[in-house]
């Protein structure tokens, strides 16, 4: 049964139209319900629709529901990802001899992108190819990603595009993004970002390739429409030719994908512009959560000017959606006290959703502790991190027990960490080298005394990998005996690891290595590890002892698991499509919820987009666990507090002062984290 909403997009009958579909507004039933009404009523056979999903898993979900809704012996149109049509023309077009043709390089790996993108930056930058940090290889192929997404070539890179993207060189970016390019085409090959560029581009050039793939379809519906860029809508538009109709299904204040060179805009008001006639319907009615998480949303996301004016309201019989909120610096143990809650109260997954993964350190180290098993999705539990790998390392070689089993007695991660520790700082090692050193220390032996055996063979060899191998030893040598000169000291675990940070130079590392984004993860992550041990007191030895003990008892409870684990941790990224019985926002301090970067550089909007799709993923609870920010807790509560109580400890995000009203949020400000005992203020 459709709601008056779903129907009126069921029943369209001809003509662009712009679907805005809120959270759990059932967009996907209102489509193949569409797609019923044209087959059924000979509005639009199936073989003239084509339908673009976000993604294949998607694709595969909406086929299914078709056809269950549509019976057996009916055809069904084409279902696909955008990329998926888009290197069907290309293939037609190579067919008919109106480009070279090029193959998609399946490289599951990324050793042929990232090789070839390293031999231009070598070539670019005059350097050897060895000495190609693999963070700049990261750095340059996502320029060229979203480049590509905008349809910018080499020679377009203005410096307000620059300067927008973040780019610490344009000329080199440029430089390296056109030696790209010319191996990329000598080598005849596509990559995933090449399949709309790449088309786009013959199209646009060329009248017959845009004559051989426009005006196939007459109905063309395009699911996530929030998530476009320049290249995807110029392909729609392409494909629709004259003859097709374009249905957009979106929720702009669901777009969060602007590192991919995704916008908003082009559904909020280049849509319109580029589809003329276009009809607007809203599915605002959501069937996934109440009236309390409606009322909160909507107050948080109108905060955004640049948007489609809608509220989402609950349906007929709502959910009754619980909202909680805790106020604390013992994040980790609010965190395990609410999962607990739920593992017992609820049946559903539990989502434990941050906007960085440094932020999953100390839920994981309580949950951990309280023998709860989890998974991660979108990166490794924290100590299966390089960065914690090779902190852990260090720390184990500055007390000379790196290749101690006794304190270190699983070979295989001793493996892992003396890996870590040679790509921590960029050493330019090649794996060779790094595996006979990881198997050197496994099998009992010391890497600074593997590190000078082969410093001396190196220096034989004539070869300038070797030479430079030779320094690279060197440092690492000379970095062993100092943190082991440091730790003779005696200093505390934090101290330690803020040593090692410090020696190292991995701000300055890290900073070179990665993303503007990435680098704040990371390096947060450095800071995450090492309050933890100040809070808890830790020595050096302690410190290891405990990481050890997290790794090991991780691998132990997810083993004695007989079903699927409930818990989930995820980034917000991630989420979207998604929803979880209870959803648990952990450390939502000021700098995190808006992340802000080491360059500064914040979309305000967009984070707070990010904030609201985070939030809409909640079904019966969603809990927000809040640094100790006692004037946010006054104003929530309505409460006085002298001036000593005033001054916050931590601040808490501004998002949550965008809230209107706590009436209905259940809160919580007991240093203990005992659930039980809770008290609503009002």
């Amino acid at each position: 049964m459709l709601t008056q909403e779903q129907e009126k997009v069921a029943q369209h009958s001809g003509g662009n139209a712009l679907v805005i579909a809120g959270p759990g507004s059932g967009k996907s039933t209102s489509a193949r319900h569409l797609i019923s009404n044209h087959i059924k009523n000979g509005l639009t056979s199936a073989e003239q629709m084509l339908v673009v999903m976000f993604n294949v898993d998607t694709a595969k979900d909406f086929e299914q529901g078709l056809r269950r809704l549509l019976g057996g012996g009916t055809n069904i149109p084409a279902v696909s990802t955008l990329h998926a049509a888009g290197y069907r023309a290309l293939k037609n077009i190579y067919r008919l001899g109106l480009a070279p043709p090029k193959s998609l390089k399946d490289d599951h790996g990324d050793s042929f992108w990232r090789g070839l993108v390293a031999r231009a930056i070598a070539d670019v930058m005059g350097i050897h190819i060895e000495d190609v940090a693999q963070g700049e290889i990261d750095l340059n192929l996502q320029h060229i990603a979203i480049l590509k997404a905008n349809l910018i070539s080499p020679e377009e890179i203005t410096s307000e595009v620059a300067e927008a993207m973040g780019m610490a060189d344009r000329l080199q970016t440029a430089a390296v993004y056109s030696t790209y390019e010319q191996e990329r085409v000598a080598a005849g090959a596509l990559s995933f970002d090449d399949l709309i560029y790449e088309l786009v581009q013959i199209a646009m050039t060329d009248p017959r390739a845009r004559e051989a793939i426009s005006n196939r379809y007459r109905l063309i519906i395009v699911d996530e429409f929030q998530d476009m860029n320049r290249g995807n809508l110029e392909l729609i538009r392409l494909l629709a030719g004259e003859s097709a109709s374009v249905v957009a299904i979106g929720d702009d204040d669901q777009s969060i994908y602007g590192f991919r060179g995704c916008s908003p805009y082009y559904m909020t008001d280049e849509f319109s512009r580029v589809f003329e006639g276009t009809t607007r319907y809203h599915l605002s009615t959501t069937f996934r959560f109440g009236a309390d998480l409606c009322q909160t949303v909507n107050a948080v996301i109108s905060h955004n000017e640049s948007r489609i004016d809608k509220k989402i309201c609950p349906a007929e019989h709502p959910v009754d959606t619980k909202i909680g909120a805790i106020f604390t610096d013992h994040q980790g143990e609010a965190t395990t006290a609410i999962v607990k809650d739920a593992l017992q109260e609820t049946h559903g997954r539990i989502g434990v959703l941050v906007r960085a993964y440094h932020q999953t350190v100390l839920s994981e180290i309580a949950l951990t502790a309280a023998n709860i098993p989890y998974v991660m999705e979108g990166n490794s539990p924290f100590f299966d991190r390089r960065d914690a790998l090779a902190t852990v390392g260090y720390l184990g070689l500055s007390m000379g027990q790196l290749h101690d089993r006794r304190v270190f007695g699983n070979a295989d991660r001793v493996m892992k960490m003396v890996r870590a520790m040679l790509t921590i700082p960029t050493r330019f090692m090649r794996k060779a080298d790094m595996d006979a050193a990881a198997e050197h220390v496994a099998r009992g032996g010391d890497l600074l005394d593997w590190a000078k055996e082969r410093a001396q063979q190196a220096a034989t060899e004539k070869n300038s990998y070797s030479q430079r191998l030779v320094g690279q030893l060197m440092h690492l040598i000379q970095d062993g005996k100092h943190l082991r000169e440091t730790a003779a000291r005696n200093p505390s675990a934090a101290e330690m690891i803020r040593a090692t940070y410090g020696r190292l130079k991995l701000h300055q590392d890290i900073g070179r290595s990665c993303s503007a984004e990435r680098q704040a993860d990371r390096t947060a992550s450095y800071a995450v590890m090492a309050d933890f041990a100040e809070s808890e007191g830790l020595s050096v030895h302690a410190f290891v002892a405990r990481m050890e003990t997290v790794a090991d008892q991780h691998l132990r409870n997810n083993r004695l698991r007989r079903r699927p684990a409930r818990v989930v941790f995820t980034s917000w990224h991630r989420t979207k499509g998604r929803e979880f019985s209870t959803v648990i926002l952990p450390d939502l301090a000021a700098g995190k919820a808006p992340y802000v970067r080491d360059d500064n550089l914040v979309d305000i909007e967009e984070e707070r987009r990010l904030f609201y799709v985070a939030m809409t993923r909640a079904m019966e609870r969603l809990y927000f666990v809040i640094p100790e920010d006692r004037a946010l807790l006054a104003h929530v509560t309505g409460s006085e507090m002298d001036s000593a109580d005033m001054k916050p400890l931590n601040r808490a995000s501004p998002f949550l002062w965008e809230i209107e009203n706590w009436d209905p949020i259940q809160i919580a400000y007991d240093r203990s984290i005992h659930l039980s005992q809770r008290v609503k203020t009002a």
